[in-house]
């Protein structure tokens, strides 16, 4: 049997080009999908674990039904680093005439970013050529030295079609790889995706959709074309160039999502990101929903360019390079142009909105001058283009200052106010210093009587009292007792059945009632799934795969399932949180490493003293947070501070 080898000019150059460059499953599986469509593949076939900590047996999977390869391709192209398909074969073409993206033969490292163990399996013609590649194995070895893949098969009869098979073993991933988020980046990484090559995750079609959008610019057909023209600093034009820019109705969560992104050929050369514009910019907060996409193909040049602009692991454009700057100078002007009139439609939009749910503020407002309505609609709008007041919150404020413009200097601060960027907040919010000290009056007596609360729980527990409350009537009843982010939330008795239904969990009888062992809370679109263990009970890892496992189905179920019928809104999975609470945990081995990971995926393992201890915390820090809002000099907070609570 022949053997293979894989030729390189440095030790190390695996770790370096394949680890490095390609970190984390998309950046890593988008190389090796890149790798099909040069194939000239119709169909690619991926499987992946999604939403489980990664364990040792799970493996990851693409097949396609590309060309394949026989010995002499694998030796001579495909195990060569650092080989230029387009140079060698002089062309840019594959044999079905599609633009390649393949340039500096790097991708197939890829997998060595995810994978310590990548197993090829390859048909040309009806012969198989198999092969193991371990990187325990490259990195042994010295400056110059030739690796061996361990060969399987040597060109075998087969009857299979042509198609290439890559499996990754032994993964080195340290975290759960969330579907959704895997998906969504996925999609931006390619705009191929068609009836002529579709790739398939999980027999799931990876389907070319856009983000939805509240706002999507250009409004119209045919703008969305950058011709360039000179002073570009190019020696050639470059051909035209086309781009989209949306704004979402609410912040970006999904990492790889938020921000423009860069395609040159149909593949992303540079992630989702804002143009350096964070920091200053007028509108800056919409940067949070901020989505798009600029197709430029001259980023990635053809044969008579080798010095392309695209960094290695095709992450990033080197847009300091005269021939890329003049691109990156216009997405910068026109994300900023584009943010002003977010701004503007979203303030518009949300005082209307206030009036809509509030109609006696449109008639406080009528009984003004046609002059002076005009300026407190002006300094509402301006008011609701300030990103840290919560809209829920804007109706109170717009009664208060349409209450106070009949006060001379308050309407002089108006009139002021209209005038003002958003980014003059401390000037801005000013007008609200009355509102902030009877709100923080207000508030803290809430506040100050659940740190109460909170406390003698937290003592109880701690004194091992035999007589306890039970704590699953008092988390349904207060879930403010798992911290302050959780108020108002409901008891959830739909998706707790739907929990009962999946795992056959029977109820248990205590004092003539029955209940579960955990509870299903909802408030807006945040879903916790609570596991409750008594306070002298330790939990395993038994305890830590149930809440997991509870988690995952509801996660499942939420994406299958049309929320905005069932609760008037939609949820995604990443809304779905799981807490386990217990007294202790046990020794095992494995439960502290079963615990960060579950951590790392917003499933949260506690202690029921330490639970309560970081929500007293919490409520303490918020309080002093509170009272800052006001001066200290005010009667009312004096007052507040001799209360002791903080």
């Amino acid at each position: 049997m022949r053997a293979l080898e894989m030729r390189y000019a440095g030790g190390g150059i695996v770790r370096h080009l394949g680890l490095q460059n390609y970190k984390g499953a998309v950046p890593a599986l988008a190389e090796l999908i890149s790798n099909c469509w040069d194939a000239d593949a119709t169909e690619v076939h991926v499987s992946i674990p999604f939403d489980k900590p990664i364990v040792t047996e799970d493996i990851i999977s693409l097949k396609d039904d590309g060309c394949g390869m026989n010995w002499e391709d694998c030796n001579d192209k495909y195990l060569v680093i650092g080989r230029n398909r387009r140079t060698a074969e002089k062309t840019e073409k594959t044999a079905k005439g599609r633009t390649l993206m393949a340039h500096k033969g790097l991708g197939k490292l890829a997998g060595f970013g995810i994978a310590k163990t990548v197993e090829v399996r390859t048909v040309r013609n009806k012969k198989l050529t198999h092969f193991v590649m371990e990187f325990s194995e490259i990195d042994k070895l010295n400056q110059g030295e030739t690796y061996r893949p361990r060969m399987i098969a040597d060109e075998e009869e087969a009857t299979a079609e042509n198609g290439t098979e890559i499996t990754l073993r032994d993964l080195s991933l340290q975290r759960a790889i969330p579907e959704d988020q895997f998906l969504r980046s996925m999609m931006c990484k390619f705009s191929i995706l068609s009836s002529k090559f579709r790739v398939y995750v999980n027999e799931r079609l990876l389907t070319r959709e856009d983000i939805p959008t509240d706002m999507r610019f250009p409004e119209e057909v045919g703008d969305d074309v950058i011709a360039m023209q000179d002073g570009w600093g190019v020696t050639r034009i470059p051909p035209d160039i086309t781009w989209w820019i949306g704004f979402t109705e609410k912040p970006i969560k999904l990492e790889g999502v938020k921000g423009v992104s860069v395609l040159a050929r149909g593949k992303c050369c540079q992630d989702p990101w804002d143009f350096d514009l964070a920091g200053g910019t007028y509108g800056q907060h919409g940067l949070q929903y901020l989505t798009g996409e600029i197709n430029a193909d001259f980023l990635d040049e053809g044969l008579e360019k080798e010095d392309d602009l695209i960094l290695t692991n095709r992450s990033g454009v080197q847009w300091e390079d005269p021939r890329a700057r003049p691109l990156y100078e216009w997405a910068r002007k026109k994300i900023k142009t584009l943010l002003t009139v977010w701004v503007d439609r979203r303030s518009e939009r949300t005082v209307d909105a206030v009036k809509k749910e509030k109609p006696e503020l449109v008639q406080m407002i009528e009984q003004f001058q046609p002059r002076e309505r005009k300026e407190l609609n002006s300094a509402m709008k301006k008011l609701a283009e300030v990103p840290t007041i919560e809209s829920d919150k804007l109706a109170s404020i717009f009664e208060y200052v349409i209450d106070g413009y009949k006060d001379k200097t308050f309407a002089d601060m108006l009139t002021e106010i209209k005038d003002m960027p958003p980014e003059d907040q401390i000037k801005t919010l000013e007008v609200l210093k009355e509102f902030d000290v009877s709100e923080a009056v207000r508030v803290h007596r809430i506040v100050s009587a659940h740190v109460r609360v909170i406390r003698a729980f937290r003592q109880m527990i701690e004194a091992g009292v035999p007589e306890k409350p039970d704590m699953h009537e008092q988390i349904k009843k207060y879930p403010w007792l798992l911290g302050l982010k959780y108020q108002p939330m409901d008891y959830e008795r739909s998706l707790q059945k739907v929990l009962e239904k999946r795992f056959q969990i029977k109820t248990k009888g205590t004092g003539g009632r029955k209940r579960p062992d955990f509870v299903c809370m909802r408030g807006g679109t945040d879903i916790l799934v609570i596991e409750l263990k008594k306070p002298g009970e330790k939990a395993g890892q038994k305890e830590l795969q149930q809440i997991s496992n509870y988690v995952y189905y509801l996660r499942k179920w939420i994406v299958k399932s049309a929320t905005e019928k069932l609760f008037g809104k939609t949820i995604g999975k990443e809304d779905v949180v799981g807490y386990l609470i217990v007294g202790d945990f046990t020794d095992e081995p494995a439960v502290e490493d079963l615990i960060r990971l579950l951590k790392n995926d917003r499933i949260f393992p506690f202690r029921w003293s330490e639970l309560l201890q970081k929500t007293e915390d919490d409520y303490g820090e918020f309080l002093k947070i509170i009272k800052s809002r006001a001066p200290r000099d005010d009667p009312r907070i004096v007052e507040l501070e001799k209360k002791g609570i903080v």
